[in-house]
């Protein structure tokens, strides 16, 4: 019959192994506490038990018992105390909330980016400017569906059209990133040619054919400009806006009838 085992002796049931890992635990524990930086104290404790464990690894190795492979590895690193207060000073409270704050910043003005880039109502909580134009009278013109052409860094889109009294009202969009600053010469050189030959300059012709500047908004990733064009004859297909400067040349087409492109 085999003899029964009592608390006493279950209490007594730890093995060096065991009792070497928790000195390795406490020591570790102990440097951690130093760090006044609290977020990077769980990090830091389980790298030094991480180091410390690998030393006593090789120890044994060589032969030496667990016991004393823990106490050789923690007597090497010194004093517990004074290596967390080293290490504190490496996981300092200021550098470490600004790098917490900064990654806050980081994500959360991508979000925003993302956010703005994808949706023109959020944009338009930004919308700034006026225009002589009155668009909620005017009957809208059914724009095909078109990719914005590029020029230089912008974006160019006609966002909408409408044709009243020989007179020809659009919106060109030029859209872009929020540092590149307002594309200035888009509305004051944009010039014009319709289906049946007619040519109309840049802003310039008081009485004659031209295209004229009316009015312009802004938002936080785009800008708009209203312009018109005319005098423009009711029965011309279509009217095309040019715009040939400085090396950037883009042509947009806004069609006054069903089918009417060039």
């Amino acid at each position: 019959m085999e003899p029964r085992r009592g608390n006493a002796a279950a209490a007594d049931d730890k093995t060096p192994a065991g009792a070497a890992h928790e000195r390795i635990a406490a020591w570790s524990r102990a440097a951690a506490r130093e760090i006044r930086f609290r977020p990077d104290r769980k990090a830091v404790e389980a790298e030094l038990s991480a180091h410390l464990e690998d030393r006593a690894q090789a120890l044994l190795a060589s032969g030496m018992g667990e016991d004393e492979a823990a106490e050789v590895s923690v007597a090497a690193m010194g004093d517990a105390r004074e290596i967390g207060r080293a290490l504190s000073r490496i996981h300092s409270p200021l550098l470490g909330w600004l790098w917490v704050a900064s990654k806050w910043l980081v994500v959360s003005a991508l979000c925003f980016l993302l956010l703005a880039a994808r949706a023109d109502w959020l944009a338009s909580g930004f919308l700034e400017g006026s225009t002589s134009l009155e668009w909620s009278g005017a009957q809208l013109l059914k724009l095909p569906a078109a990719e914005p052409v590029r020029a230089g860094d912008y974006r160019i889109s006609v966002r909408r059209a409408a044709f009243r009294n020989g007179v020809l009202w659009v919106t060109v969009r030029a859209a872009g990133a929020p540092w590149l600053g307002a594309p200035k010469a888009l509305a004051s050189y944009l010039g014009a040619a319709d289906s049946l030959g007619g040519v109309y300059g840049e802003n310039t012709d008081e009485n004659g054919a031209a295209v004229r500047y009316a009015g312009e908004r802004r938002a936080l990733f785009w800008y708009e400009y209203d312009v018109t064009v005319s005098p423009c004859p009711a029965d011309a297909a279509w009217v095309e806006l040019r715009y040939d400067r400085m090396g950037v040349r883009f042509a947009l087409c806004v069609p006054l009838s069903e089918g009417g492109e060039p």
